[in-house]
């Protein structure tokens, strides 16, 4: 038995041996889903089965490519344009093919364009439709779907109406009713400057200019196309990389360039992470992904392009509210090439990051998690293709690896057609596409990928990946307390759950698991619990844990869907939010994160728990004064810490306010009951009078007869006895 003030990180073999043999399988990727080969070909270099036009077949497919542009439709149909690759012969080169798939009967349908490569593009009349129109064959273009359901396409790398190929700023709508194309703007030649205007107007003569790899979103309130960056045409012609956002307005037929920069290679203006700010702006850049949230919210990850200052690959994260007009970064970093942190597969952590790439894949479920997967950058180590999935939650601001290698260029595990398993993984790719079903869940087609015998180049195989069913869990309330030892902490929680009788009658001989995770936790073990399925605790529709362990409980009632949950006895260090919750009933599994808006009723988990895991400080409150003659300033600093380590007063305590240290000895501090303190100590520059209560995880310090000589807002911190407390910023009075 231990006091909890002395705890440290207690892991032992005997504890990791533990945790192996009571995490349930599915805990390690909870929550996880698994991939199923659809169609297409496992291995590269495939041409396409074109059939007849207009008519769906059994035999129908894509030939493989790259860089294709892919939306969805209302019905649920997706729909596929162009790309580089193969048509119907193995000749590759660009392509202007538009198909249709049908998720429900697995059919493809060849639908317009040609079933050859190089064909120019026929653009007719501007704002005219007309069965002849179709645009050239291009790869890199980016595409929208309007509330009408019709297919929007701007630029890419590509023909021309003359059969010139390079940079295009061509827009086309294509309606599926009629199977027609529109010229609706831009230029039918290649290689056109933007046309900005004035910031925030919209004119008919407003154009960007041409290029290829932009991301583009809808507004869909609005049902305005918006499109940023990529690598073309300034407003002067210069051809580089891009970082200028620009909006489409359908109904009026105008461009507004909204913001970012009218000139090629500016640097991102990252601001402070988590704070929008009308002066952020991300770098410019090509080979981002982008999503809408369900809140109308546009999203931005990655590519190659300008972080802060130099050129590279990017895993920075943005947000853009269009309604206040301000870009937030959100994660990531500012930097380039910056490697993967993958953390452990299926658990959210704070830490975890995918690494910059360009050309991934990306989707947005149900839930409005964002979802990304491979591309071209960096792994764990290493850099070249990639085919990590990872699940990104807004609500929690949390990364985690689902699924595939956090290592480079693996090849593609395909199994049976048709039949997701935990073992398939789509080979690594870049330039793929995307869509995602009317169950939210994911889909991706071809790119330029490692095939099932690890050959390296343009595939055609379609994916499924196939999200756990959204079981309803509601959690209502939730309690963590940390005990006076380190085996005496508990946890509670009720709230509402949707399993019905059937997992326990299913199960019925088995077990139900429950588990609490954190990132920090330092024994997960010691937070899984199992409550066995039999007649005795499941019988009427009510489950109830055998009355025999007095340490922990649980209760569900299938009819009304009340449960309830409680423990003791626990050693729960390192548990904090963000925590997530698993309940698993045999093949019914729920999981919810837990924030502080529902533990302890908008309190944070006792701090007391992080004692020996976490370097915490937190100034609650501060205030300076300035003497009238010199050393006669002074400070008073009081809050709340933690150290991950061992106090040694062998060593030095060190109290830094901005450029100002002060050091005071260890021997100088009294020790009684977990309080270490010391009164009027000298510590060369001024007088210190200190004291860290290291049960309550409080502090106060208060120096005099100092001369200090910060101003403004300055970074507070502590070294206690060898532990570095991460700094805290406060502001010194004008005074200073």
């Amino acid at each position: 038995m231990h006091d909890r003030q002395q705890t440290i990180v207690r892991w032992s073999i005997a504890a990791i041996i533990f945790m192996a043999s009571v995490m349930p399988a599915s805990m390690s990727r909870a929550d996880s889903g698994e991939w199923a080969w659809i169609s297409g070909a496992a291995t590269v270099s495939q041409a396409g089965v074109y059939g007849i036009k207009g008519t769906p077949g059994a035999d129908n497919v894509p030939g493989a490519r790259y860089g294709s542009a892919a939306r969805s439709d209302s019905a649920g149909n997706f729909w596929l344009f162009g790309g580089y690759g193969l048509a119907g012969a193995v000749t590759e080169d660009l392509l202007n093919d538009l198909w249709r798939y049908d998720p429900d009967n697995s059919e493809w349908t060849w639908i317009s364009g040609s079933d050859t490569v190089l064909e120019a593009g026929t653009y007719g009349t501007k704002g005219t439709p007309a069965a002849e129109n179709v645009p050239g064959a291009r790869y890199g273009s980016f595409d929208w779907t309007d509330s009408a359901g019709n297919f929007w396409l701007f630029g890419g790398f590509g023909l021309d109406s003359t059969g010139a190929d390079d940079y295009l700023n061509d827009l086309w709508r294509y309606d599926p009713d009629n199977d027609t194309w529109t010229w609706v703007s831009g230029s039918d030649t290649v290689l056109e400057a933007g046309t900005y205007g004035e910031k925030g107007v919209p004119a008919a003569a407003n154009v960007p200019g041409a290029r290829y790899e932009s991301v583009a979103w809808t507004d869909n309130g609005t049902g305005d196309l918006w499109l940023f960056g990529g690598y073309g045409l300034d407003s002067n012609a210069r051809e580089d990389l891009l970082n200028d956002l620009w909006r489409y307005d359908p109904d009026n037929q105008t461009w507004t360039w909204v913001s970012g920069s009218d000139k090629v290679d500016k640097e991102g203006r990252y601001g402070e992470k988590g704070i929008p700010d009308a002066d952020n702006m991300p770098g410019a850049r090509y080979g981002s992904v982008g999503w809408t949230d369900t809140t109308g919210n546009f999203w931005l990850f990655g590519g190659y392009g300008l972080g802060a200052d130099y050129v590279g690959y990017l895993n920075d994260l943005w947000r853009y509210e269009p309604d206040n007009e301000t870009w937030t970064w959100v994660s990531g970093s500012k930097k380039v090439n910056r490697a993967g942190i993958y953390g452990s597969r299926g658990m959210p952590s704070e830490r975890n990051a995918p690494g910059g790439r360009y050309d991934a894949v990306s989707w947005i479920d149900r839930n409005g998690d964002l979802w990304l997967f491979g591309g071209y950058g960096y792994a764990s180590s290493g850099r070249d293709t990639l085919n990590d999935l990872w699940r990104y939650e807004p609500d929690i601001d949390r990364w985690t690896w689902i699924s595939g290698s956090d290592r480079i260029e693996k090849p593609g595990i395909y199994g049976t057609q048709g039949t997701p398993a935990g073992a398939n993984t789509p080979g690594a790719r870049n330039g793929g596409a995307g869509w995602t079903d009317s169950s939210g869940n994911p889909w991706l087609f071809g790119g330029y990928a490692f095939d099932s015998e690890k050959r390296l180049d343009y595939v055609n195989d379609l994916w499924r990946f196939e999200l756990p069913a959204d079981e309803n869990m509601r959690i209502d309330k939730a309690t963590v307390t940390a005990g006076k030892t380190d085996t005496t902490d508990s946890s509670a929680f009720s709230g509402f759950m949707d399993a019905g009788e059937a997992p326990f009658t299913a199960e019925m001989g088995g077990t139900i698991v429950i588990s609490l995770w954190a990132d920090t936790l330092a024994d997960p073990g010691a937070a899984t619990f199992s409550f066995p399925i039999s007649a005795d605790t499941f019988s009427n529709g009510k489950y109830k844990s055998p009355k025999a362990d007095s340490a922990k409980s649980f209760s569900y009632d299938c009819a009304k869907g009340t449960m309830s949950f409680s423990a003791k006895n626990l050693d729960l260090t390192g548990l904090r939010c963000p925590i997530t919750l698993t309940i698993e009933i045999g093949s019914y599994v729920v999981q919810r994160v837990l924030q502080e808006d529902i533990v302890n009723g908008t309190k944070p988990c006792p701090l007391q728990l992080l004692v020996g895991v976490l370097d915490t400080l937190d100034v609650t409150k501060f205030k300076a004064k300035k003497g009238s003659a010199a050393d006669t300033d002074s400070f008073e600093v009081s809050g709340t810490f933690t150290a991950a380590g061992t106090l040694d007063t062998m060593q030095t305590v060190d109290i830094v306010l901005g450029p100002d240290t002060f050091s005071v000895p260890g021997g100088v501090f009294l020790v009684s009951k977990g309080v270490y303190s010391c009164k009027n100590a000298d510590s060369g520059n001024g007088i210190v009078t200190a004291k860290f209560d290291t049960v309550k995880c409080t502090f106060l310090i208060k120096v005099k007869n100092t001369t200090l000589t910060g101003s403004g807002d300055v970074d507070f911190s502590i070294d206690l006895f060898g532990n570095a407390l991460p700094p805290e910023q406060v502001g010194l009075p004008p005074a200073f």
